[in-house]
């Protein structure tokens, strides 16, 4: 019976938040404060969120609200705990107890179930930062405790925080003497945000390109492409790297940092055209950043009629191609041909793309019904047929 009670009293604030004109904040001034951790403690996601931003919006909220949500910093339920403490901190509350309880739901695990809760460990990240200069001590006091499950968030919360946290620096400055920390890159990005020194980001990240951690996901080419603009002259390290380790992900951030080095980075990316295992990033990549048709899918088709003998996956290809849209429509005739090709999986893909990009309607009807013959193309064939007919 409680908990339909606090689901109705839930459904009761969401409906009033719902129906209140834009200009309001807040929650509906009808809700009585004991009413409110109910409220947070049960219910859907979404509608718990939608409360938290309603107090936060409203500064006013504070007064009201702010004892039972103190209370609340002494619920045995984790949860109400930690959502009392982000509510407490978007009404702009820094104060010990809340910090504390943020720094600690930083560092927990998510419950089993995803997104069961909102106040997983970046959601608490997210909260702090929020609080602003605020919340440095706290942060910084995370970081340097090496232990710390979730110091990775406090590295991440400072950079958020930009130069507002600029109290920080000593203590990112100490902690960047071990460049084995397996955070580096990312104190390397936090400082650079603080302080914006493009130069030492660069002479500490650029080298760690050569290491497998480096050109991975949160290694220091993610670093590099957030930087943007300061790490152009990276962009050359960065086309070295790609000759010789040949990884999609260099390609994608040379891709991001065309805008700003477009010259050697669109080199290295044409140069990638030649690698069976990069053409597709290339040609999208390429496509992405102006380069016309006509310089690029001959280089995919070539890598098509191939596929009989080489791995790369003709779908990938295909689409490679697709992307291009209207420009692609001249080689509508190659991708025909290519429902003969001896390679099945080439078929199909084929029987996938011919309806994609713009033919004649009367020649790629003709031809996907023939190629419903195809055992291995018949299923793909059938579903192009049915998206030509919903194109009347």
């Amino acid at each position: 019976m409680q908990a339909v009670a606090w689901g109705a009293a839930l459904a009761l604030l969401v409906l009033s938040l719902l129906e209140r004109p834009a200009t309001a904040a807040g929650p509906d001034p009808a809700v009585d404060p004991d009413r409110l951790i109910p409220l947070l403690r049960d219910g859907d996601f979404k509608a718990r969120q939608s409360t938290l931003d309603a107090l936060a919006a409203d500064p006013s909220a504070a007064e009201k609200y702010g004892p039972v949500l103190r209370q609340a910093l002494k619920d045995p339920d984790r949860a109400v705990r930690q959502q009392a403490a982000m509510a407490l901190a978007g009404l702009g509350l820094a104060e010990e107890r809340v910090l504390q309880e943020l720094v600690r739901g930083m560092g927990e695990r998510h419950p089993a179930q995803y997104h069961a809760q909102p106040e997983d460990a970046r959601s608490a990240m997210s909260a702090l930062v929020k609080l602003g200069p605020k919340a440095v001590p706290a942060l910084v006091a995370a970081l340097e405790d090496e232990a710390f499950a979730g110091r990775y968030l406090a590295v991440e919360a400072l950079g958020k925080l930009g130069p507002a946290a600029k109290e920080a620096l000593p203590a990112l400055a100490k902690a960047l003497r071990d460049p084995k920390d397996k955070h580096f890159p990312a104190l390397v990005g936090a400082k650079w945000r603080i302080d914006r020194d493009a130069a030492y980001a660069l002479k500490e990240l650029v080298p760690l390109l050569e290491t497998k951690d480096g050109r991975g996901c949160g290694g220091a080419i993610d670093v590099l492409v957030a930087m943007g603009p300061d790490a152009k002259d990276a962009v050359p390290a960065i086309a070295e790297a790609l000759k010789r380790h040949k990884e999609t992900h260099l390609v994608t951030a040379l891709r991001d940092l065309a805008p700003h080095a477009k010259a050697p980075a669109l080199a290295a990316i044409r140069e990638a055209l030649a690698e069976p295992q990069l053409v597709v990033e290339a040609a999208v990549a390429l496509q992405g950043l102006g380069v016309p048709a006509k310089e690029v899918v001959p280089h995919l088709l070539r890598r098509l009629d191939r596929c009989e003998k080489e791995g790369t996956d003709p779908q990938r290809l295909v689409y490679a191609i697709v992307v291009f849209g209207p420009q692609a429509t001249s080689y509508a005739a190659d991708l025909l041909t290519d429902l003969k090709h001896p390679n099945p999986a080439v078929r199909k893909a084929a029987a996938w793309g011919v309806c994609r990009v713009g033919a004649d309607r009367d020649l790629v009807v003709a031809a996907l019904r023939e190629a419903l013959k195809d055992e291995h193309a018949s299923e793909e064939a059938a579903r192009s047929l049915e998206q030509l007919r919903g194109m009347k």
